[in-house]
């Protein structure tokens, strides 16, 4: 199995995550969003046997118990349930370890949400939860490998703007379980207001909707074209982001425009957090990371501008590798790196509330 970094010491050696044995044992990850749900079956050695997505209609909590219960039972078709060891899951939200509840989940419409005991209760097994951000992490731990991750920043950039911090191949959990909330760090104290409140986060300018926000005044002066035609459609915010890319990509002035202010913001922040940090790669994960060069060319002109020329040196802006699986990956890590005292009947059924809930 491939290793993806360490555990929690209790006073000895470090373990490291996804090195349990087990044969025939099998492990959930799953990734909730405001429209669907996708669940990803693998081995206790880290191979991937099977995935579903299913659409989510409706956004209450115990609908979306439901829909995760048909997904699971979907992936053990033909499988002997015993098997299933645990579910790690990623949530659009805040993770509250010490009420074991996800707060501020905006898109789904939840707050103080026990999440974790409902579907601990409808699956029959351990189930853990942490936030979009670290469980992305975590997936790109997986497959960038120790190595590699040594100190990371994982940005997710979609609908909303997660993220997480390695620091010695181990996600920082932060006292509040909240470390990594890039999102919402202020890069202007007189920008728009933002989905939390504050005013100039760092989601209010780099979101899929702020984006596409910045576009509309191209429907005015446009009427052909993929670009103009992508924003008049029903298109979901994912596919208008991949055609700003490739619009961009191809030359496009109006797209070429987003893309150079969206870096500039992203910019602003990832220099704020190298200088702090001085991690070795920052990684970019969600639907605008799909813009690949275009993007990251244009941040690291940015930073050029912006980041003390030592951290600058040693950071490498990168896609992530994980891609979509990068959540369901790290909702999967979640439980395998406990895997050993689950088998071992040691680990307590409660999701490890110390740094998950």
């Amino acid at each position: 199995m491939q290793e993806i970094g360490s555990g929690t010491s209790t006073g000895g050696r470090k373990p490291i995550l996804l090195s349990v044995r087990g044969s025939g044992r099998l492990v959930v990850g799953l990734e909730i969003d405001a429209s669907s749900c996708r669940l990803l079956l693998v081995t206790l050695h880290g191979e991937r046997l099977s995935m579903v997505e299913l659409p989510l209609e409706r956004s209450e909590v115990a609908t979306v118990v439901e829909v995760v219960a048909a997904g699971v039972n979907s992936l053990l078709t033909n499988r002997d349930r015993s098997t299933l060891l645990g579910c790690g899951v990623a949530v659009p939200g805040l993770v509250d370890p010490a009420n074991d509840t996800v707060d501020s989940a905006r898109r789904l419409g939840w707050e103080g949400t026990p999440l974790r005991s409902l579907l601990a209760a409808r699956l029959g097994v351990p189930v853990m939860v942490t936030d979009r951000g670290k469980a992305a992490a975590l997936g790109e731990l997986w497959v960038l490998g120790k190595e590699r991750a040594h100190d990371l920043i994982y940005l997710y950039l979609g609908r909303g703007v997660a993220g997480a911090i390695v620091l010695g191949r181990e996600i920082h959990w932060g006292a509040s379980n909240i470390a990594g909330e890039i999102g919402h760090m202020t890069v202007d104290p007189d920008g728009p207001v933002c989905a939390c409140g504050n005013r100039g986060c760092l989601e209010a300018f780099v979101s899929t909707a702020a984006i596409i926000e910045q576009l509309q005044p191209v429907l005015a002066t446009k009427r052909d074209g993929p670009l103009a035609r992508a924003l008049r459609s029903d298109a979901h915010d994912s596919d208008v982001i991949a055609a700003i890319g490739e619009a961009a990509t191809l030359g496009d002035p109006d797209a070429g425009a987003v893309v150079s202010s969206t870096a500039r913001w992203l910019a602003i922040a990832i220099a704020g957090l190298i200088n702090v940090l001085n991690p070795s790669v920052v990684v970019l994960g969600g639907p605008t990371a799909g813009w690949g060069r275009v993007l990251t060319d244009a941040i690291d002109h940015e930073l050029g501008q912006r980041a003390l020329p030592l951290s600058r040196r040693e950071v490498t802006i990168v896609i992530g590798h994980a891609r979509d699986l990068a959540a369901p990956l790290g909702g999967a890590a979640l439980v395998l790196q406990r895997a050993a005292g689950l088998l071992a009947g040691s680990e307590p059924n409660d999701g490890g509330r110390r740094s998950v809930a």
